[in-house]
């Protein structure tokens, strides 16, 4: 059953308080007493155009679809963009960072110092090699 069917099964007469049956009832008191406002239509316009150009364009954020927007003759803010976009769900299908993932094919070595208790001056020694350069990379740098 959807929730405006289940809404419209909540009485004001009758043996149970309205706040019971909607607990029962699985809505909130909210809807019941206050009605969902309707929607502009110069938002629904807007709504209209919003999923012709994510159809071409689903990569588009935002800005980029304020742009577009703007291409064809319509100005509206960032802001409004974003808002009919959280309603409608949408967001800009772009790949998402994956810095923490570790190549299947990358060895795992071992940390050597666990456990060791360094005691002394100069007992162990780092070196950072990420920065040498070496024959046949591709650097423009090259040594005097």
């Amino acid at each position: 059953m959807s929730r405006t069917e289940r809404l419209a099964l909540v009485s004001r007469e009758g043996t149970l308080s309205v706040a019971t049956q909607c607990r029962l009832l699985d809505v909130s008191r909210r809807d019941f007493y206050r009605p969902s406002r309707k929607v502009p239509e110069d938002d629904l316009a807007m709504i209209r155009r919003l999923n012709e150009l994510r159809t071409a364009y689903p990569f588009y954020g935002a800005h980029q679809l304020v742009a577009a927007l703007r291409l064809q003759g319509v100005f509206t803010g960032r802001n409004r963009v974003r808002r009919l976009m959280r309603e409608m769900g949408l967001s800009a299908v772009v790949p998402k960072s994956s810095t923490s993932l570790k190549a299947p094919s990358h060895k795992v070595f071992p940390y050597l110092l666990r456990g060791m208790g360094i005691t002394e001056t100069n007992q162990v020694w780092c070196l950072d090699i990420t920065h040498i350069p070496m024959r046949g990379a591709s650097c423009t740098w090259r040594p005097p």
